[in-house]
């Protein structure tokens, strides 16, 4: 009796193995879509956007897409399968240094297979130059 216990839970791992082997990990990514920025306000500012989750943008393990000063009424467009976007910014009246606190930038979440997750929506950031109030 002892060695069919021994034998099951030899096997158990075997065909929990098996069985996620039918499933892709980690899930492919999305076909890409346009991740656009717009850039509106007076004066021109510093921005830093990049593919990825990990916060600040300047992460090695994200994926750098833009680091420069913005003009006004600037308008860029990536194609890009990524879901969310580290975006810091600086504002008009200290264009070079003062950097904002990173934030995320997620496209919209939806359930378009059987389990929820970010849809491939376009996204569009839109940053202001002026200040938060």
């Amino acid at each position: 009796m002892r060695s069919w216990a021994a034998l099951l839970l030899l096997a158990a791992p075997l065909t929990a193995d098996a069985a996620d082997a039918a499933i892709p990990w980690p899930f492919p990514p999305p076909p890409p879509s346009p991740v656009t920025l717009v850039m509106v306000g007076p004066k021109a500012i510093r921005v830093r956007l990049s593919a990825g989750y990990v916060l600040p943008c300047d992460s090695s393990a994200n994926v750098k897409l833009l680091d420069a000063k913005v003009q006004p009424g600037t308008t860029k467009t990536w194609m890009a399968s990524t879901y969310c976007f580290c975006v810091e910014q600086t504002h008009h009246d200290f264009p070079d240094v003062g950097w904002s606190t990173p934030r995320q930038v997620c496209r919209a979440r939806g359930c378009p297979w059987a389990g929820c997750g970010y849809t491939n929506d376009p996204l569009t950031i839109t940053l202001k130059s002026d200040p938060p109030k």
